[in-house]
């Protein structure tokens, strides 16, 4: 009676032991994914940079700042993959526009480059990026860790987006 009572007792300890540690593995993904984001997202931004890195850049310009992010979307609360880099150029603004058309095909991005080239300072408007307009953390020069004189000159800003759905992303909320 006493070697059953040791058994169950053993037995009982190693399910309560199983049951806690089963717990505090739930709540560590749970910790991980709102601090770290979804997987899945990273997973593609990361595939987003790893193309946008084959661009060649015209050698008249030069990089101001690269960006890329997971942001929400305006239309249907998607997650938006967002890779740029904000350019400085010399020269026609042909120039870059001819180089970006020329890759366009060449690198696989789900969806194409996109050229905007500042107009008095700003970003101009565009409704065809990223589905409606360019995703929050990028559409203000403000958004961009710049300085004033890295505003000197031609800028332009190359980039790539798409839309995923959300999967509860704390940044797609």
């Amino acid at each position: 009676m006493a070697q059953m009572l040791r058994r169950t007792t053993r037995l009982v300890t190693a399910l309560i032991g199983s049951l806690l540690l089963l717990t505090l593995l739930a709540i560590g993904c749970c910790v991980l994914s709102f601090t770290a984001g979804m997987p899945i997202h990273n997973y593609n931004l990361g595939q987003y940079d790893k193309n946008f890195r084959r661009i060649r850049h015209p050698s008249n310009t030069s990089l101001v700042e690269a960006k890329q992010l997971v942001s929400r979307s305006e239309v249907n609360g998607a997650c938006v993959y967002f890779v740029g880099q904000l350019r400085r150029y010399s020269g026609p603004r042909q120039t870059v526009q001819s180089s970006n058309s020329s890759q366009a095909n060449s690198i696989p991005f789900p969806h194409k480059l996109e050229l905007l080239f500042f107009e008095d300072g700003e970003f101009p408007a565009s409704d065809a990026a990223c589905g409606y307009q360019l995703p929050y953390g990028v559409r203000q020069l403000s958004d961009w860790q710049i300085s004033p004189s890295d505003l000197q000159g031609n800028l332009y800003l190359i980039y790539s987006c798409g839309i995923g759905e959300s999967y509860f992303d704390y940044r797609c909320k």
